[in-house]
């Protein structure tokens, strides 16, 4: 397995092992245009510092677009 592949599966995998996680990708994922960081928050009922810590982690999954909002990256999609 090449170093690539790995460094994707350890991203795919840190980024589903939580469930508050997988619940934020589908979150983003069930909205076209992304998901404000507010309605976040508000769906899924988080302290900010909880929130931001699974953003964190979400890294490479998901990314901000120009208009500030979350979506998923082409990793993300698959």
């Amino acid at each position: 397995m090449s170093g690539q592949t790995d460094q994707i599966e350890n991203v795919i995998f840190q980024a589903l092992v939580h469930p508050i996680r997988r619940t934020i990708v589908r979150s983003v994922q069930s909205r076209n245009q992304g998901v404000s960081y507010t309605e976040l928050i508000t769906e899924l009922g988080l302290p900010t510092g909880k929130l931001n810590y699974h953003l964190d982690q979400l890294k490479g999954v998901l990314e901000k677009n120009t208009a500030n909002f979350y979506i998923l990256t082409p990793l993300g999609k698959k």
